[in-house]
């Protein structure tokens, strides 16, 4: 049966149970997203990407918010394959926002704190500390629906339309996909170490000294998948020279491919002229 959005013929019937491979997880055949063209799918990513550090204000990025984790409902992945990341991407946000208010001189009308080191608190810092959260966080949420409903065969495929070198699409698909892999070895290591009996609960410095044990075994697998990837690519003949490839794979333009695009294409317009022309959407 062949993929309705790039003619993969590998892609398996709905309803066998057999779920496709992403970047990061797997998700099933019957996906939406799996019906939608690649290079929409990276259309769509970049552009809500814009338009979250483009927008300034709260209202905006909590709508443009709900819409992204709407988005993200519909992937059809399983939310505990997720649930960590995401749990991880708010955490790590939210300590840079804090770290950003400690250190902003950002004028109000109260003031709140006043830190030794010549830095304060107003309530102009927790409306800009509050957008700044929201808007890296809707970024983060549209990069990860992308990684999670996409094959690195299906972006090759959509940069090799922009006509880019394929070495240049095959490096960039190589990359995501090492990362992957990163992120499978170490929770692969992190359930290791705990059906060893370790615990990871405590404090953060505690739970830091546990994580130091998992970063050499971590290091040495990295490089042990990099030098297999090395030899497997050796193995097929791969080659930097300019050589005529094929592919049975071939993208699929359709209505919803068309619209997306379109509806991509007009929201980062009224959201530039409401931003630029208008002044809406700013920091106020």
């Amino acid at each position: 049966m062949s993929c309705p959005s790039c003619g993969d013929r590998s892609k398996p019937p709905p309803g066998t149970g057999i779920r496709l491979r992403s970047f990061l997880f797997y998700f099933s055949p019957d996906s939406p997203y799996q019906k939608i063209n690649p290079l929409t799918k990276l259309v769509m990513m970049v552009t809500i990407s814009t338009v979250a550090f483009i927008i300034e204000n709260i209202y905006a990025n909590l709508i443009l918010l709900l819409i992204i984790c709407a988005g993200l409902a519909f992937a059809h992945i399983s939310f505990g394959s997720f649930k960590k990341v995401i749990i991880a991407i708010s955490g790590l946000l939210l300590i840079a926002a804090l770290t950003h208010a400690f250190f902003s001189q950002i004028p109000g009308d109260i003031v709140y704190f006043n830190f030794p080191w010549g830095s304060y608190i107003t309530e102009r810092t927790i409306h800009y500390v509050t957008i700044f959260y929201l808007k890296f966080l809707a970024a983060s949420l549209a990069n990860l629906i992308f990684l999670c409903t996409t094959r690195e065969t299906d972006l090759i495929v959509a940069l090799r339309f922009l006509h880019l070198p394929y070495i240049l699409c095959f490096m960039f698909a190589l990359t995501l996909r090492l990362m992957s892999i990163l992120l499978d070895d170490w929770w692969a290591l992190i359930q290791a170490q705990r059906a060893r009996g370790m615990d990871f609960k405590g404090s953060i410095i505690e739970r830091l000294k546990k994580l130091q044990q998992i970063i050499f075994p971590l290091l040495t697998s990295i490089f042990k998948k990099i030098e297999d990837t090395n030899y497997a690519i050796l193995a097929r003949g791969f080659t930097l020279s300019d050589v005529q490839r094929t592919s049975i794979r071939q993208l699929r333009w359709r209505f919803f491919d068309y619209f997306l695009l379109t509806l991509s294409i007009v929201l980062l317009v009224v959201v530039i002229i409401a931003k630029y022309y208008y002044g809406y959407l700013s920091f106020r």
